[in-house]
C-alpha cells in the first residue's frame, strides 16, 4: 500500500444536509511494516513497537462553504487530498522511529560484536602465553 493509495481504494461516507464528505484509507495498521519487508528488504522479522505500528485508519474531510454549490465529485477530491496528506504525515513519522529502533538494534549488535571478540582475543592470547 505505503504512499500510492488509490481514490477507489478508500471509503466514503458523505452528507448532502451537512454539505460534508469523509474518505476514510482503511487497513493501514501494517503499512510500515510491510514498507520494511518489501522496499527495504530487511531480512529479519519485525518486533512490532507501538513506534512502527500505525493507525488502522486515516479520514479526511471536506465541508462545503454555505455560499458555494454542492459537487460530491469536488468534495470526494478535496477530502481524499487531505486524508492522503494525514496518511504522508504519519507513514513518515513512523518509518522515521522504525529507523531509529533499527538503528539502535544494530549498535546494540555492533558492541555485543565487539565486546565478544575482546573476550575471544583475550582467551586466545591466554592459551598462547600457556
Amino acid at each position: 500500500m505505503h504512499i500510492d493509495i488509490k481514490m477507489e481504494d478508500c471509503n466514503w461516507a458523505y452528507s448532502i444536509e451537512d454539505r460534508l464528505v469523509f474518505c476514510i484509507i482503511p487497513n493501514t495498521e501494517r503499512a510500515v511494516l510491510d514498507f520494511f519487508e518489501e522496499e527495504m528488504c530487511w531480512p529479519y522479522p519485525i518486533r512490532v513497537s507501538d513506534a512502527m505500528r500505525m493507525p488502522k485508519h486515516f479520514t479526511g474531510m471536506a465541508r462545503c462553504a454555505p455560499g458555494d454549490e454542492w459537487n460530491l465529485e469536488v468534495g470526494k477530491k478535496i477530502a481524499y487530498a487531505r486524508a492522503k496528506e494525514n496518511y504522508a504525515r504519519s507513514f513518515d513519522k513512523h518509518v522515521q522511529a522504525g529507523i531509529k529502533a533499527m538503528e539502535k538494534l544494530m549498535d546494540n549488535w555492533q558492541e555485543r560484536s565487539v565486546n565478544y571478540r575482546a573476550k575471544i582475543y583475550k582467551n586466545i592470547e591466554r592459551i598462547n602465553y600457556v
